[in-house]
């Protein structure tokens, strides 16, 4: 009898304690989410998607993230941002990363974005052919941009002159892809050459407006603050854990995000320029989650150096960099682990 009364009295207890804990954790304080400013370009795929996915989601509110979303046109002006102190992490190519990082040592790259095209492009049905049918006209091209260095240093590879045989003007990415959009196959006003990047090129061809006369791969970086992570080493690599999954998404759901996108840039692309937009990223081929990969390798960074160096040459750099010096991996790092190990909320929700 008395053994009954003490089983009946422990699970009693029990039953209370476990209640008392249940009441706990459901009416514990929500986690406070840490403040983010994130700057990225509207016309550039798959970085695209990836930006609209975030906001169209709860991926980041469930890596304990708040985020604020800052459009910009191309890589120079959101570089002059991080600059400014006025955003937190930015998508960019790498010249406008290696350019920041050149003016101040108060930012890092910390992951790979994206794997892209970018190419000179002349009307199509223009008498230019070549670079050396370049000698005497007018090419527009943003500047603080791959495309304009990779440009330049055609040029003079070709025995251009840039004082005598060029025009080189600056030109905004978007301005520029609109001037060659009111322009014909054969005539595009005062442009008669540019330099730009998918998915505007894959839409001038699909138009029949323009023809590649030089190509060359544009790949994307992830850069953050210092001040950033050193405050929030954790977000910092929440972040990078939410980016992962921004990829997966996109993977399995790509009709969407180029809804998303469509909608939210106000351009329209066909889904055919999309899928060629966004051809050469490396993670289409990810099977899953776990095949998703944001870690720079060698070859990428051996990449990233060359142009350091080709940057510094023609003095669109200011100072020489080391790559290694500039590059901290090790909040990707700790994200993939975490990432393998199911240390996430595996569950996304449309938020928007």
């Amino acid at each position: 009898m008395k053994k009954s009364i003490l089983f009946s009295v422990i699970v009693i207890l029990f039953v209370v304690v476990a209640s008392i804990l249940w009441h706990v954790q459901t009416n514990k304080p929500p986690k406070e989410l840490i403040n983010i400013r994130i700057g990225w370009q509207v016309a550039w795929v798959p970085q695209g998607h990836l930006a609209v996915i975030l906001q169209h989601t709860d991926i980041l509110k469930n890596n304990g993230l708040n985020p604020e979303f800052q459009k910009f046109t191309y890589g120079a002006p959101l570089a002059e941002a991080a600059l400014a102190g006025s955003v937190d992490v930015i998508f960019v190519g790498q010249v406008p990363a290696l350019s920041l990082m050149s003016k101040t040592d108060k930012w890092e790259i910390v992951s790979r974005l994206s794997d892209g095209r970018a190419a000179i492009i002349v009307p199509k049905d223009s008498s230019i052919n070549s670079i050396v049918d370049l000698k005497g006209k007018n090419f527009s091209v943003p500047f603080g941009t791959l495309n304009y260095m990779k440009a330049i240093n055609t040029f003079k590879q070709h025995g251009l002159d840039l004082q005598k045989d060029l025009i080189v003007k600056n030109i905004d990415a978007v301005e520029a892809a609109s001037l060659v959009k009111k322009g014909t196959s054969k005539n595009w006003g005062d442009i008669e050459a540019t330099s730009l990047w998918d998915p505007n090129i894959a839409l001038l061809e699909e138009m029949g407006l323009a023809k590649t006369i030089d190509e060359f791969r544009l790949d994307g970086v992830i850069v953050m603050s210092k001040d950033f992570y050193n405050k929030n080493p954790q977000a910092a690599k929440d972040f990078l854990k939410a980016m992962i999954q921004s990829y997966d998404y996109y993977n399995n759901n790509k009709t969407q995000a180029s809804s998303w996108y469509i909608n939210d840039t106000g351009v329209t692309y066909s889904n055919a320029v999309l899928e060629k937009a966004s051809a050469l990223e490396r993670n289409n081929n990810a099977k899953n989650i776990n095949e998703i990969s944001l870690i720079l390798d060698q070859t990428d960074i051996d990449r990233i150096q060359s142009e350091a160096d080709m940057g510094f040459d023609l003095n669109i750099l200011k100072k020489l960099l080391n790559i290694k010096d500039v590059i901290n991996q090790s909040f990707i790092r700790d994200a993939v682990q975490e990432i393998k190990a199911k240390k996430y909320v595996q569950t996304i929700n449309i938020v928007k």
